[in-house]
């Protein structure tokens, strides 16, 4: 059957630097699972088609809220760790100013606007304009620049210039700039554009050239450092994050590269084309230089709303330059009092194609020029390893010490986990937890913050049990600090409520949800937007607990209220960007719900509706957007349309590719997806390849026993399961097992999904006993834990049933279908896909029996209804279409049932394409019922074709190969040529044996045709009373004394 599609989670909000990750469930082949914010993840149905995972929104300790998609978002992380349920961003950047003054604003410039246009790249004029000052912009630590009391003053400007020193030559030690200041010459309460008016421009009035041919000597020298920085800067903010930087003394004497200094900012009227070498020279500064430091702070960060700074385009064209000729390690961000929140804004939108300039060409001539070289993407993500080392650098390196560097370590700690780098953010986290209880005390707010923080991150690698504790610890920290009705102690009990929801325990966590819920109704609100994110995050709850009316309930509940509240799409909503990102989660989280009632149509219109709305919002490139892609495959996947839904998946993957880098957690994700897609087309081997690469990642990014990395065993599993390799696919679903088993223990839904994977690949192995008992554990389990209603435990009682079919004991199976039958009308609906599914079950079972009426009628149900809610071409109705053929077939109505056959066969041709294993089915199929109409020779040219085919996608080794062997020997020896068909006999049975063992039913009835082969051949009676006694003794053992086939076996061999 088909499997439901995997489908990105959705987000449960949960408080934190990033919320923790879904779980991965995947039984009896495991559903694709994105790496997402979300703690608690969503648990697939355990029926034969496992559902998709929804992901939980998890409410940001200090910053955004949760996203849509399943990428974890950088943190936000403010000095004092200041509690605020900040939103995401969902857009790449805010307009830019309206007000004309601002423009070209942050631009990090090569000269002044009236300067000459360099010859490679267009520069206009504009760029580099006047900027206002920022008054209101916060002031960073006041710079002292005294080199000593009454130490004498050296001279700091020649009367003899010298501008025979080339441009890349032009270096100037830290020390002038702030001698400068300390004499009195600059302010530093100027800008740098005032710098240039009010100083370097007079200095130079004579002359016309630079600042640095009047400089003296012992200032100057080779440039080690280039400096890319603002205009509207203040000299004494950029001298205090230089001095971040260079913390000795000694470190002064550094020699730095600056454009106020090294170019000339007159007008280029006044020297002709000089300029335009010194411009065009900017390339060979930033590779003469070891390291490009890109100037960062709270006043430039300000700015970011504006599409300033690290959205211009001169300012990337010098960060092109830096990575051409450095790579990541050249360039250097300097940003030590910068906002973590606006600078998560930057991390997640950022893409150099959505660079701004005052003129056009600008852009266009420098983007073509980065288009033609590295290529706007690894721009992209070099650009956001810069920041991630830079942010490294500094917690290193550091002078400060008690909340300020808890500060710095919770930027570095965010940033690192936002490049899905926890391992790395783990350390900083704990170090800055450490520290806040040193300075301030272990229940100050501040430090149980840090604790949010790194419960968060220990949740993000899956380690749950862990993170449960700390999340305890900051609640209970909390609710003795703040009183049990503080907004944050509130969100502590959403948090853990996420946490326990993500280990299975989905009673505890909706009665947390519910305490989360009735507290913020009280304190905040019905229309609060935390009270709409609880709502949100109980919803998902209930639909894991597959409560699916309350949880549409409670979806439309909170899409409503955050409508109402926040806006769908107006202007100032898409402004406040977190709140679209709640609406549309809203959106997604709904479409979810309906999709997991088989209502496919509706939940495709709600992911189509998101995605439209984040492509004009955010841009196509937005982990948010590409996140609804990401949803929207899934949907077409479910509903079997496997090549839109693999466009949609490589889309996907290709963003996440191209946005979060191949070993981003999230892209690991993608690969399974897309993996699932390629697999359930029958393309085993290219599936098989990209499961065993996202293996390979998971392990060496999350490590071997995060949930994750267990998850991608288990589709491995699956994928070798599916080929028929059933030895190697056993002792991976073990592995897996015992993953779970450890990690996330014996009861939770996950470690479930891993037992029945691993009773499936044990019945069909034929050993029916085992399987029976797991079958058994597990549904005895999900009782306990998930109640006799929940999906996946009415998926148990059909995994059982299928076990006791295969033994023959039809009147027991035919029970156990009737129960998962009803309890799918009762909890999913009469049109639910799985609810057919029984239905098909139970006639299989009635029809094995020869009640052939009542199956048919069954048959004939299930079909109707799957026209009606999948369409005619859905997998799923196509093989309604050839179980009914099937049911004529074995009336005798071969006429009828060679129409179905052909039908089926044709639908699945042209959905699934001629070499898909259930194509090469309905050959099969068809060939049988051709056969037994006497059409010998067009039925072995039918076996012989699915023989081919099943050699070639399945291997010799795979059961149906064989048994396609066995086929074209059955119709060669209805044709009279036995000794053809007694060697073909042979190779089945021998291969039979090999690959399920000797004691395995198939291969009794391999055993006893070859008998019945040898009998019609009139010799060799004892061989062949032999082998049927062989097989008699096989079917005794599986069906036991009374089943029809073994009396007729124990007959023929004249045993009693």
């Amino acid at each position: 059957m088909l499997s439901d599609a995997p489908k990105p989670p959705q987000v449960k909000e949960v408080e934190g630097e990033a919320a923790g990750q879904p779980m991965l469930t995947d039984a009896p082949k495991p559903p694709q699972v994105n790496v997402t914010e979300g703690e608690g993840a969503e648990q697939p149905m355990l029926s034969d088609a496992p559902k998709p995972p929804t992901v939980k929104e998890m409410e940001e300790e200090v910053g955004d809220q949760p996203i849509l998609c399943d990428a974890p978002k950088p943190p936000a992380v403010k000095a004092m760790e200041e509690e605020v349920e900040g939103q995401p961003i969902l857009c790449d950047a805010p307009k830019p100013p309206t007000v004309k003054e601002m423009e070209g604003d942050g631009a990090m410039q090569p000269m002044l606007s009236d300067a000459p246009k360099p010859p490679q790249v267009n520069v206009t004029e504009g760029e580099g304009a006047e900027h206002p000052r920022l008054s209101d912009a916060p002031k960073p630590p006041q710079v002292n620049v005294t080199e000593g009391e009454g130490a004498e003053q050296p001279l700091l400007i020649n009367e003899d210039p010298n501008p025979a020193v080339k441009v890349t030559e032009r270096g100037v030690q830290l020390k002038f700039f702030l001698q400068l200041v300390e004499q009195g010459d600059v302010d530093g309460e100027w800008t740098i554009q005032e710098v240039v008016e009010r100083f370097v421009r007079p200095k130079t009035a004579a002359t016309k050239g630079c600042l640095f041919d009047v400089i003296p000597e012992t200032y100057t020298g080779l440039p080690r450092f280039f400096v890319s920085h603002t205009w509207s800067r203040r000299l004494k903010d950029l001298l205090a994050l230089l001095l971040s930087r260079f913390v000795e003394k000694e470190e002064h004497d550094t020699l730095l590269w600056l454009d106020i200094v090294a170019i000339n900012q007159h007008p280029y009227e006044d020297k002709g084309c000089l300029l335009q070498d010194d411009v065009a020279s900017l390339a060979s500064v930033v590779q003469a230089t070891e390291q490009a430091l890109f100037c960062l702070d709270e006043q430039c960060v300000v700015l970011i709303r504006m599409c300033v700074v690290l959205t211009r385009i001169w300012c990337l064209y010098e960060v092109w330059q830096t990575f051409l000729a450095k790579g990541v390690s050249g360039l250097m961000v300097l940003m030590p009092n910068v906002d973590m929140k606006e600078l998560t804004k930057v991390f997640e939108t950022f893409d150099v194609m959505q660079a701004q300039a005052t003129q056009a060409e600008d852009k266009e001539r420098i983007l073509q020029q980065i288009t033609e070289s590295m290529g706007s993407i690894e721009v992209n993500l070099q650009l956001k390893a810069a920041l991630v080392n830079s942010a490294k650098y500094e917690a290193k390196h550091t002078n400060k010490t008690g909340a300020e560097l808890s500060v710095i370590l919770d930027k570095g700690g965010g940033l690192c986990k936002a490049m899905g780098q926890y391992t790395e953010a783990e350390p900083m986290y704990q170090q800055a937890l450490e520290g806040r209880k040193r300075v301030l005390g272990a229940d100050h707010p501040d430090t149980l913050s840090s604790v949010n923080n790194l419960a968060t991150c220990i949740s993000v690698q899956g380690r749950y049990h862990e993170a449960e504790a700390l999340y305890q610890q900051a609640m209970e920290g909390r609710k003795c600090v703040l009183g049990a009705d503080h907004p944050d102690t509130l969100k502590s009990v959403n948090n853990l409520a996420t946490c326990t929801s993500g280990q299975g325990r989905y009673q505890e966590a909706e009665a947390m949800y519910q305490q989360a819920l009735e507290g913020r109704m009280r304190v905040l609100g019905a229309d609060h937007p935390d009270t709409l994110t609880t709502v949100n995050n109980l919803a998902i709850c209930n639909s894991d607990q597959g409560r699916y009316q309350e949880a549409e309930a409670m979806y439309q509940q909170a899409l409503e209220g955050r409508m109402r509240v926040l806006g769908a799409d107006h202007p100032d909503t898409i402004s406040s960007l977190g709140n679209l990102a709640d609406t549309l989660n809203s959106v997604t989280g709904l479409a979810n719900c309906i999709n997991d009632q088989g209502r496919y149509q509706e939940a495709e219109a709600m992911y189509q509706q998101a995605l439209e709305v984040m492509k004009r919002v955010s841009g196509a490139d937005h982990p948010h957007t590409i996140c609804s892609v990401d949803y929207l495959a899934g949907c077409m996947y479910a509903q079997g349309r496997f090549q839109e839904a693999e466009a949609m998946y490589q889309q996907a993957l290709e963003g996440r590719m191209r946005v979060l880098g191949a070993d981003h957690p999230d892209t690991l994700n993608s690969v399974t997806g897309l993996a699932n897609c390629i697999n359930d087309q029958g393309r085993y081997q290219e599936a098989e390849a990209m499961y065993q690469q996202a293996l390979e990642g998971m392990k060496r990014v999350s490590g071997a026993d995060h949930p994750h990395t267990i998850s991608s065993v288990d589709y491995l599993a699956g994928c070798m399961y599916e080929q028929g390799r059933f030895q190697e696919a056993e002792a991976m679903y073990q592995q897996a097992l015992e993953g779970r088993m450890r990690v996330l223990g014996a009861d939770h839904p996950d470690t479930l999904n891993s037992v029945t994977g691993l009773a499936n690949c044990i019945n069909d192995q034929g050993r029916y006993q085992e399987a029976e008992a797991m079958y058994q554990q597990a549904l005895e389990v999900m009782k306990r834990v998930s109640g006799a209603d929940h999906p996946h435990t009415i998926s148990s009682v059909d995994y059982l049933a299928g076990c006791m079919y295969e033994q023959g004991r039809f009147q027991e199976a035919e029970a156990m279908y009737q129960q998962a039958l009803e309890g799918r009308m009762r909890v999913l609906g009469a049109d639910h896909p799985d609810t057919l599914n029984s239905v098909t079950g139970l006639a299989n079972c009635i029809n094995d029996q020869g009640r052939y009426q009542e199956a048919e009628a069954m048959y004939q149900q299930a079909l109707e209804v799957m026209k009606r809610v999948s369409g005619a071409d859905h997998p799923h109705t196509i093989s309604s279409v050839d179980y009914l053929a099937g049911c004529m077939y074995e009336q005798g109505r071969f006429q009828e049932a060679e129409a179905m056959y052909q039908q089926a066969l044709e639908g699945r041709m042209r959905v699934l394409g001629a070499d898909h294993p259930d194509t090469l089915n309905s050959v099969t199929g068809l060939a049988n019922c051709i056969n037994d109409q006497g059409r010998y020779q067009e039925a072995e040219a039918m076996y012989q074709q699915a023989l081919e085919g099943r050699k070639r996608v399945l291997g010799a080794d795979h059961p149906d190969t064989i048994s396609s062997v066995f086929n074209v020997a059955g119709c060669i020896n209805e044709q009279g040529r036995n000794q053809e068909a007694e060697a073909m006999y042979q190779q089945a049975l021998e291969e039979r044996k090999r690959v399920l063992g000797a004691d395995h039913l198939d291969t009794g009835d391999a055993m006893y045709n070859l008998a019945e082969c040898i009998e019609s051949q009139g010799q060799r009676s004892k061989e062949a009373q032999a082998l049927i006694m062989s097989a008699a003794e096989i079917y005794l053992r599986v069906y036991g004394p009374k089943h029809d086939e073994t009396t007729d076996a124990l007959s023929r061999a004249g045993a009693d």
